[in-house]
């Protein structure tokens, strides 16, 4: 029996040998290579490429010319910074959100910085930052003692070829929102509207017009109003105090007359409901039994959504409606 043991263990180490090549001859470097770009999105021309770029100590935005791979623009924060967003505001010119990552492992946080710059590197201006836009400061003595708001994109506003809407709020614990009309090209902004909560994010119908607003306060209870249109008052939609759960707005039909919301469930995963403004009522869409949504899924050719990405056990795709266009692309 010792022999017969012996034996296995000789066979087993040959094997072993004999494996070790093979296993040798794996090219790892294509699996741990950094990507060389990480989001691509083309003009509405199809001229150009706006691409993100991942560098040492920050990632950059570049513009490529798609007829010879040219870099015509680029834009980019200092160190530790980040692409946060990015969009074609029209058919020339880009909108970059920057934010910024302290170590390799954190999440990155939005600074509510914007740069613009056009596709052929004209016209690159920093639009809103709290430290400032003011070229002098810091120079010759000057010193800021205050914060300007931090701005976000809300909406690049389709067929407005200068403005873009924006949430602005001063950094402080229990800031104040408004939305405003950004131009693009000279930094002027005009007020829209104001937030009925505060810490305020917004959503916006497929013509631009602030309708839905959520928020909370010291108390950190969600609340989520709603207003027909613009100049129209605010009602209260949900109140987490009184319902138990959070609510949030995911977009509207193309016709402005249907809601998309985003429900808690107590005791289960969220769920996606059609909201109808006029009767105040909702018709769960979609649900998964095990997870929350993970990203709304948008209508071909529009920004309304038509289902939803789940994460579990692998990516999983669920429609509104399953015989639509946009299910069948998927």
């Amino acid at each position: 029996m010792r022999s017969v043991g012996m034996m296995l263990w000789t066979w087993s180490l040959l094997a072993c040998a004999w494996a070790a090549p093979a296993w040798a001859q794996v090219d790892l470097d294509a699996y741990l290579k950094r990507d060389q770009y990480e989001r691509v999105k083309i003009s509405p021309t199809g001229e150009y490429l706006a691409v993100t770029i991942p560098l040492d100590d920050r990632t950059v935005l570049a513009i490529m010319r798609r007829a010879d791979k040219a870099i015509t623009a680029k834009a980019m924060g200092g160190e530790h910074s980040l692409v946060d967003d990015f969009w074609w505001a029209n058919d020339e010119r880009v909108v970059v959100s920057m934010a910024q990552r302290l170590g390799t492992r954190d999440a990155p946080y939005a600074t509510g910085e914007l740069h613009a710059v056009n596709a052929d590197g004209s016209k690159g201006m920093l639009l809103a930052s709290p430290l400032g836009v003011n070229d002098m400061i810091g120079i010759g003595g000057t010193i800021r003692t205050t914060l300007d708001p931090a701005v976000y994109m809300i909406d690049p506003l389709a067929g407005d070829e200068r403005n873009i809407l924006v949430s602005s709020m001063r950094l402080t614990t229990d800031p104040l929102t408004y939305v405003e009309k950004l131009d693009i090209y000279n930094r002027r902004r005009t007020l829209v509207a104001s937030a009925p909560v505060r810490n305020a994010t917004f959503a916006v119908d497929s013509a631009g017009e602030v309708r839905f607003a959520r928020g909370s306060g010291y108390d950190n209870v969600s609340k989520l109003y709603y207003r027909d249109a613009r100049g129209a008052d605010w009602r209260l939609v949900n109140d987490q105090s009184k319902s138990g759960v959070v609510v949030t707005a995911s977009g509207f039909s193309v016709d402005g007359k249907t809601a998309y919301l985003t429900a808690e469930i107590p005791g289960g995963p969220d769920a996606i409901f059609a909201y109808d403004p006029a009767t105040d009522t909702r018709r769960q869409l979609v649900r998964d039994p095990v997870v929350d949504p993970w990203a709304t899924i948008e209508r071909l050719g529009s920004q309304e959504p038509a289902g939803a990405w789940f994460m579990h056990d692998g990516l999983r795709s669920s429609f509104f409606d399953e015989t639509s266009p946009t299910a069948r692309l998927y």
